[in-house]
């Protein structure tokens, strides 16, 4: 009943500034280009998420500039965005750049709504977009829809199982009280040898 779905391919504690980061941006079809610089407020941070620009994947997932700056320029927050090809990009590096991050901005709260984050877009037209967080989407308590959920789901599972075994797969778990042989999830879930 207090459960949390992780949403962003990343650390926790960079989860606030990315719904920041996509409310603010919501609608406004950004390029990296646009974008003269952003500003992220949050309560606290560990040293090391704020950081030079990272070289590796798991470095990626713990630092917020480089998240915010991805998230931006690809409109993205998937695993796709922390792969090897594509820290590389030079956009998000340019991006990368112009982010700030203000340790202190935002009011502490306690471990249970998890940190919150502001966010201030500028943009080179003279724009300013604005966001503040102040629960995680995806916390219980910031739900999400059942759907967002599946998508996830069919986005990290369709690659390996297939399309049509992961439909068959979500239809499994929305009747899971009526399957006799455990054995038969098991199979569900198994993954085709390739050669």
């Amino acid at each position: 009943q207090q459960n949390y779905f992780k949403l962003h391919a990343c650390c926790r504690y960079n989860h606030a500034t990315l719904d920041a980061v996509v409310d603010a941006a919501a609608g406004a079809s950004l390029a990296p280009d646009d974008v003269e610089s952003v500003t992220v407020g949050v309560p606290w941070m560990l040293d090391g998420m704020l950081g030079g620009y990272p070289q590796n994947m798991l470095a990626a997932k713990f630092n917020i500039p480089y998240a915010v700056a991805a998230a931006l320029a690809t409109g993205r927050t998937d695993i796709s965005v922390f792969r090897p090809e594509v820290i590389t990009d030079p956009a998000i590096r340019s991006l990368f750049d112009r982010v700030t991050v203000r340790v202190g901005d935002v009011e502490r709260q306690q471990a249970v709504t998890g940190p919150g984050a502001c966010v201030e877009i500028l943009t080179r037209g003279g724009g300013r977009l604005t966001a503040a967080v102040t629960s995680i989407r995806g916390d219980y308590g910031s739900p999400i829809p059942r759907s967002d959920i599946v998508d996830k789901f069919a986005f990290l599972v369709e690659p390996v199982l297939g399309t049509s075994r992961t439909a068959d797969a979500v239809e499994c778990m929305d009747t899971l009280e009526t399957v006799e042989e455990m054995g038969s999830i098991v199979e569900l879930f198994q993954v085709p040898h390739r050669r």
